[in-house]
């Protein structure tokens, strides 16, 4: 998960599009992932971090440790980079 997170954490620091008061929402609410010992908590604390762009979410998957057939499977027409 550590991986995903760090990548999460760098597509929102960079991403141009948010203003520095999201940016910092976004870090606060990563920092509560990472702190969070319950597994499931954690996906869920996750899964509310990946409102990303659309081609952007089979790169964070990998990150995540998603499989390659799992990603083949359900977001087949998305672009993977």
């Amino acid at each position: 998960m550590s991986e995903g997170l760090n990548y999460l954490e760098n597509y929102f620091l960079y991403d141009v599009s948010l203003d520095e008061i999201a940016k910092q929402n976004y870090q606060v609410r990563i920092n509560d992932a990472r702190n969070v010992t319950n597994r499931f908590e954690q996906t869920k604390a996750i899964q509310n971090l990946l409102d990303i762009r659309p081609r952007d979410l089979p790169e964070a998957l990998k990150h995540l440790k998603c499989s390659s057939d799992f990603l083949d499977k359900y977001l087949p027409k998305l672009p993977k980079k």
